[in-house]
């Protein structure tokens, strides 16, 4: 009969021990559907391989960095871009964003010249981001590159 106490002892510490690891396995994976910290060097880290790939023209790398709805925007500039304008250089400004809110402003400075045309311009463009918490990166939703067209090329 102490055998079978013992037995019943052992099996009420084994519970106790199962239901404690729930516990702290719910509250890690708590953890892990909250909205993550952000960083600031992958949000710096994203507007330069954006402004890069439009530098480069390689729109395809900076089409990964646009918000879906924004998109064909985004073809309609970059072909506009692509027909015309040659961006020399890039300097990102100021990097502006908000924890909460998570979106983000950046201001840059571009020199480019016309394809026909070798004279250098600067424009200053504002582009405005938002970190996707499903995708787990951030998307421009304003690129500014209508500035860089508004010159009349």
């Amino acid at each position: 009969m102490g055998h079978t106490t013992s037995f019943r002892f052992g099996g009420m510490v084994r519970g106790v021990v199962l239901m404690l690891l729930s516990v702290i396995v719910a509250a890690g994976c708590e953890g892990t559907l909250t909205k993550r910290k952000l960083n600031a060097d992958d949000y710096k880290l994203a507007v330069e391989a954006f402004n890069d790939g439009i530098r480069w023209r390689d729109y395809h790398q900076s089409m990964s960095y646009v918000a879906p709805q924004q998109m064909d925007a985004f073809w309609k500039q970059a072909d506009a871009i692509q027909e015309r304008i040659r961006v020399y250089d890039y300097q990102i400004q100021k990097l502006d964003w908000n924890q909460q809110t998570r979106s983000a402003v950046v201001l840059l400075r571009y020199r480019f010249y016309h394809a026909n045309d070798p004279s250098i311009y600067t424009k200053d463009l504002h582009q405005k981001w938002i970190y996707d918490d499903q995708q787990g990166n951030w998307r421009v939703t304003q690129t500014g590159l209508h500035v860089l067209l508004e010159l009349g090329f």
